[in-house]
């Protein structure tokens, strides 16, 4: 076999396992997404409009519990195996979902169905992380991008045309058949990958893991909670992280790499993204919301208005990463990046709040949001990947993607509080109210995602793997 046939085969490998990844990831990505359009339509039916944070919250919990979980599990078994066990949970979540008559059984399913969203991100990211050099990974994640944003323009569109013309019950149950065929096609066609690592797997790590993070979740995502069971989980998560962070300490094969801390380009990154990730989601979640009430326009209409945010997003998002990759270096677009979502967020604001904002400056304000926030998505994972081992990215790409989870739950969970509190004194008119507020808070978190850029590393992206 000669040296180009070898190649021939081997790329087309690599091709096999991204359309495999990809056709997985669109599909998590388009359920965070898809319920944006859907959520008025949920809370009519279910009732309990307190709760409505909780429809996202609850998705994102287990997706960020078990991120760490699926990235150390990508180190030491076969990324195979273990997109199709998360592509499983998914599509056994979402069923569940279709079915749920109360808020309560929708919180529990989707709680099921973010255990499989958040392996097949982390499985993701993992696995480009072991299939490609620093260098070369610019352009992929910028293709991940793409994909984040492709699904984000997708689903708010999809799940206004399903409520519209269906019920929101259809926005659960579309993932049922792409899931199965999505299943068929990663068992008949994506090839084996071996794993990078033999050690053993930290089950009591991963306890404690989630323990004390499912305690710390909860406690800020529901405002309901009373006094003495906001102690009892405040107690637990202290607890349960101390304990925690003894064994991990310990451990010669932790679940959590606590020397990552240690990486300064792992600590700004983490940081940053955990700024970020509640602005991003909340704009997409609320700005629906406004428009519908602002503007009187029905659900399937307002899923179009949002699309040049998330078309903005796939543009950017793409084209960063390529840029990444042929200049070497990420800080400047990242800086950039960040300035601009910080002043368009308190644009917004002085508007809604104090002037009058037509639609078209809505517009405009979302398309450059969206160019904005994509060039977010690959390049802060890019930096983190390029400053750790091979044998350590599954871990290290994983607890990124954990703290941007985190503080994307933690973020709609404040502004889910926010919201709650309009609703007391407002009502129906609620997003009217509180929308200046939120646009407000996201602004406050974009300012400290960019204070903490501004100390990142510009470290050079490598043409081969750390060792």
């Amino acid at each position: 076999m000669t040296f180009f046939t070898r190649r021939m085969e081997f790329n087309k490998t690599k091709i096999l396992i991204l359309m495999g990844i990809f056709l997985s990831l669109f599909l998590a990505a388009l359920d965070q997404t898809i319920i944006a359009t859907a959520s008025p339509s949920i809370v009519a039916d279910l009732k309990e409009p307190e709760h409505y944070s909780w429809i996202v919250s609850s998705y994102l919990i287990s997706s960020v519990i078990f991120l760490p979980i699926f990235g150390r599990l990508c180190d030491i078994y076969s990324v195979k195996v273990l997109i199709i066990f998360a592509n499983f949970i998914f599509i056994l979540g979402s069923f569940l979902c279709s079915l749920s008559e109360s808020m309560l059984q929708l919180t529990i399913f989707r709680f099921i169905q973010g255990i499989g969203g958040g392996g097949i991100i982390s499985i993701t990211f993992s696995t480009i992380g072991i299939l490609y050099v620093p260098r070369e990974r610019g352009k992929i994640q910028g293709w991940i991008g793409a994909v984040f944003g492709f699904s984000s323009v997708l689903g708010p569109l999809l799940g206004g045309y399903l409520t519209h013309i269906f019920s929101w019950h259809w926005v659960f149950l579309i993932n049922v058949p792409l899931g199965i065929v999505i299943l068929i096609l990663l068992i008949r066609y994506m090839p084996y990958i071996p794993p990078v690592s033999n050690q053993k797997f930290d089950f009591i790590g991963a306890l404690l893991l989630f323990v004390w993070s499912f305690s710390f979740l909860l406690l800020f995502s529901e405002a309901q909670l009373f006094v003495y069971d906001k102690l009892f989980y405040l107690f637990l998560a202290i607890i349960g992280l101390i304990l925690f962070y003894q064994y991990e300490l310990k451990n010669e094969h932790p679940l959590f790499d606590l020397t990552l801390l240690k990486n300064p380009t792992f600590n700004k990154s983490a940081l940053a993204v955990f700024a970020f990730g509640g602005p991003f989601l909340g704009t997409l979640i609320f700005f629906p919301l406004y428009l519908i009430d602002k503007y009187h326009i029905n659900v399937l209409n307002a899923s179009f208005i949002i699309t040049p945010l998330t078309l903005g997003v796939v543009i950017a998002s793409t084209t960063a990463g390529k840029w990444a990759s042929k200049a070497g270096r990420y800080k400047n677009v990242l800086l950039t990046s960040n300035l601009i979502i910080l002043s368009m967020f308190f644009v917004i604001f002085i508007f809604t709040k104090y002037l009058e904002l037509n639609l078209t400056y809505m517009f405009l304000s979302m398309v450059i949001l969206g160019f904005a926030f994509g060039p977010i998505l690959p390049l802060y994972i890019i930096a983190v990947q390029n400053s750790v081992s091979l044998q350590r990215i599954g871990t290290a790409t994983s607890s990124i993607q954990f703290f941007r989870q985190l503080g994307t739950t933690l973020g709609v969970a404040l502004l889910g509080l926010i919201y709650y509190k309009f609703f007391e004194k407002y009502q129906d008119k609620t997003i009217l109210h509180a929308f200046p507020s939120i646009m407000f808070v996201c602004g406050l978190l974009s300012f400290l995602g960019m204070l903490t850029t501004i100390f990142l590393p510009d470290l050079e992206l490598s043409s081969k793997h750390n060792i």
